[in-house]
């Protein structure tokens, strides 16, 4: 049994989610084909909220005898393996730092099916859900520390009853997120890291990343930045797009993407998951003849197969489960049909206003270092096309705003904390003050690179 160990609660860390990919990539060979899915649980998987500088990570694994064979190689990680301690089925593992002694992952390793799998996830996607209810787990966590400062055990179990106070609402909630939706349920998590064909890959929750702009869709539509006609150049001299081409454009949300194709003459089916973004595409682009508005995803298109000249993705490709999708897409595609992953990138060290605002959101936006790592990359574009399928070309793009709309270009952002999270205030606060900084003449100016990745999918 571990001993217990000083409880130090610190501020939310967007290095949090770089440190479990790390480790969880490090666990994905010593966990070998027993290996289903690597959870990032726990306080410092919940924005906002203090926690113990610890990684709570649950491996889902099937069969759990094939786990406990792999412990040898779990062990040579640096870690202790500690067995059931004290919840059926569980095997619990930690890892220290080799050179002080201070505990850096824990390991709540399950098999699949384990209702303590669903608990974590429930209770962790219920903070996520409830800024407010985090709050006051936050100041739970704070009082109990305060109780027991140097006795993790004893820590643990002052906050345990209101864990157990919250649990039924949290699990209520979760299934019936899980009845509602349409995706495979391990999908509904955020956060999590499953084994696919593709690579090991960071999938947001089905209901998070399908409904996250909810609350922005205004902001989205009058701030966020539109492509350049000049991505369409390749398309025409590289892939043969004519006017005729039918196009889906795939997370269409507001119509951005889709409204290029449409005043190039093509057809345009906008397929869009949430409903608030899917009715202002519709509203944004009425006066379009050849636009249709479809209720779907990237993984469940709802398109007929082989119906489609060219599938087009824009910012929302990094939202996609990359291997569901791949299938999609090749099924709606016609032979010989191609795909285009286009993608505004905003310029990071191009001006000291670009290196202020990265700056302001690594500080105030807990999330925006997992969002950010998610956006599409060479590496990722290579995989999910194929080998040597995929071409690339890149257009300068940019914004100039006045304050109004600096602040609407944050706010339409999935990563800017909302009205009632602890960091919204002081985030406004802070780009109030790197305009006041960098304008000129009460304007300042967005840069950003338009890639586009296109290419013929490799089956």
């Amino acid at each position: 049994m571990p001993a217990p160990i000083k409880v130090e609660l610190v501020a939310h860390s967007s290095e949090w989610v770089k440190l479990a990919r790390e480790e969880i990539a490090r666990l994905a060979v010593a966990l070998g084909p027993s290996l289903i899915a690597i959870h990032h649980i726990g306080s410092t998987a919940v924005p906002g909220i203090c926690a113990k500088p610890i990684l709570d990570l649950m491996p889902e694994v099937s069969p759990l005898a094939e786990l406990d064979a792999a412990r040898q190689a779990v062990e040579a990680l640096g870690y202790e393996w500690w067995g059931e301690y004290g919840i059926a089925g569980r095997r619990y593992c930690t890892l220290n730092d080799s050179a002080t002694g201070r505990r850096m992952v824990q390991l709540h390793c399950f098999e699949t099916g384990n209702p303590e799998i669903e608990r974590h996830l429930a209770f962790r996607n219920f903070l996520w859900d409830h800024p407010e209810i985090a709050s006051e787990y936050d100041r739970e966590k704070r009082r109990c520390r305060d109780l027991h400062p140097d006795d993790s055990h004893a820590y643990t179990d002052a906050k345990s009853p209101w864990i157990e106070s919250t649990m039924p609402l949290a699990l209520l909630e979760y299934r019936r997120k899980l009845q509602t939706s349409s995706v495979h349920p391990p999908q509904l998590d955020c956060g999590l890291f499953r084994r696919g064909k593709l690579q090991w890959e960071p999938v947001m929750c089905a209901t998070d990343s399908k409904e996250r702009f909810s609350s922005r869709v205004a902001d989205y539509v009058r701030y966020r930045p539109g492509y350049p006609r000049a991505i369409l150049d390749p398309l025409r001299e590289e892939c043969g797009l004519t006017p005729e081409s039918v196009i889906a454009d795939v997370g269409s949300g507001t119509g951005l993407l889709s409204k290029l194709f449409l005043d190039n003459g093509n057809i345009v089916y906008g397929v869009e998951p949430n409903a608030e973004m899917r009715a202002a595409g519709e509203q944004f682009l009425s006066s379009y003849g050849k636009f249709r508005s479809v209720a779907g995803s990237a993984e469940a298109t709802t398109l007929p197969d082989a119906s489609v000249d060219f599938i087009t993705a824009g910012q929302a490709f990094h939202w996609f489960d990359p291997e569901a999708t791949h299938r999609e897409f090749a099924r709606i595609l016609k032979p010989g049909g191609w795909v285009a992953v286009i993608w505004n990138e905003r310029r990071l060290e191009t001006s000291a206003l670009l290196r202020a605002y990265e700056d302001m959101l690594r500080k105030y936006s807990p999330d925006y270092a997992q969002v950010s790592a998610k956006y599409p990359e060479a590496l990722r574009m290579a995989e999910f096309f194929g080998p040597n399928q995929v071409r690339q070309r890149d257009f300068p793009n940019e914004q100039i705003f006045d304050f109004e709309g600096f602040r609407g270009r944050l706010l339409s952002s999935s990563y800017s904390p909302p009205q009632g999270h602890p960091n919204h205030e002081p985030i406004l606060a802070e780009l109030r003050r790197i305009f006041d900084q960098h304008n000129q003449n009460g304007r300042v100016r967005i840069e950003y690179t338009a890639h586009i990745y296109y290419g013929q999918l490799k089956s």
